[in-house]
């Protein structure tokens, strides 16, 4: 009797190896720095359009410059904040100092970005605002290069990072559902004005970024070797032609430049139309609105989550990354449909940003290696 030949019930599951799991001090302790760091990205671009434009007149062009120009500033910056903190060497490791100062810095400037002088020029507000988002931002980077560079240290293992980041996503959604409602927090009754409200939310909000910023430097958990101190420091620019000549990376940076352009040259389109469409021009209504269309976005991407882990292990992230892209387009295909009243039918226009946003989010931190 001849014995057939055994099928295979299916491709064998990557094991990660015990020493390369994280414990949960460790991925608690990034998610911290990512909550900061969500908070620190993103707040100035929630306030300025309605802050800066809405509540104080200022010129749109003016605004989009405001907005734009500190940010290539940190887009230059970045790679060089990079670059020390890989040479530099203290007691405390190469990261953390790099960390305490930017999160130290980032929560100071913060207040004083907002609480600009009453009065004065537009062009005077401009460059006020201009000079100190920019020192804002270099502190940011400060701390967001390091934590990030940690995060990557962390676990050699491939899908463990990528449960690493998706843990990441759980918690920094909670900071991300507060911007939301960042308007609707300077718009509370309590406060006699727009500034006012900002001035004081601000506050609040730079002693949190701060709180979670310090809180990663004392949980996150820096790997050290012994060769670290003795490496050779390296220079900016070799790392610089090595970054351009990698063809993957190109590649991966293209994609997520497009994604973001697209996602972002119009974000603050929904917050106009709710304002003065939707709601004739009731700033208050309005605010409550992108309040709940944001969070829905973001408890949205909490169920999409552990989605997005479950099929980039199975079919690879680049794989995944392309099929969310695809079903993003056509998620956005019916925004023609839903500027439209009733208010409800802005909702679904913060929904069919999920699927790529999430994606991209989880999956390019872990993509390298």
């Amino acid at each position: 009797m001849s014995s057939s030949p055994q099928v295979s019930s299916g491709a064998k599951h990557h094991q990660t190896n015990p020493e390369d799991r994280l414990p949960i001090r460790d991925k608690a302790g990034y998610s911290s720095g990512g909550m900061a760091y969500t908070l620190m990205g993103n707040a100035i671009g929630n306030l300025g359009n309605v802050v800066l434009n809405i509540g104080m007149g200022m010129n749109p062009f003016l605004v989009g410059l405001l907005l734009a120009l500190p940010r290539a500033v940190d887009a230059l910056l970045d790679p060089l904040i990079g670059t020390w903190s890989d040479n530099f060497r203290s007691r405390w490791g190469r990261r953390k100092p790099f960390m305490v100062a930017g999160a130290l810095g980032a929560g100071v400037f913060f207040i004083v970005l907002w609480w600009m002088p009453a009065g004065g020029s537009e062009m005077g507000k401009f460059w006020y605002f201009l000079f100190f988002s920019t020192v804002f931002y270099l502190f940011m980077s400060l701390f967001a290069v390091p934590w990030g560079a940690i995060g990557l240290s962390m676990t050699a293992d491939y899908h463990e990072r990528t449960r690493l980041m998706a843990t990441y996503a759980f918690t920094s959604a909670g900071a991300a559902i507060l911007l939301s409602w960042l308007y609707a927090l300077i718009k509370l009754p309590c406060f006699p004005d727009t500034i006012t409200g900002t001035r004081w939310v601000s506050a609040g909000l730079a002693g949190l970024m701060t709180g979670l910023a310090l809180l990663a430097v004392w949980m996150c958990r820096e790997k050290q070797t012994a060769g670290q101190a003795k490496q050779a420091t390296e220079p900016v620019w070799p790392q610089i032609r090595a970054v351009l000549g990698n063809r993957a990376f190109l590649i991966l940076g293209g994609a997520v430049f497009f994604m973001c352009l697209g996602i972002f040259s119009i974000s603050s389109l929904p917050t106009y139309l709710a304002i003065y469409f939707i709601h004739g021009g009731n700033e208050s209504a309005a605010s409550i609105l992108s309040g709940w269309g944001g969070t829905v976005w973001q408890v949205g991407s909490l169920f999409f989550i552990p989605m997005i882990s479950l099929v980039a292990t199975r079919m690879g992230k680049r794989h995944t990354l392309a099929l969310a892209l695809v079903a993003a387009l056509t998620g956005n295909l019916i925004k023609w449909f839903c500027y439209t009243p009733p208010c409800w039918r802005m909702c679904v226009i913060y929904m069919s940003s999920i699927r790529a946003s999430g994606t991209r989010e989880r999956l390019t931190p872990c993509m390298p290696g």
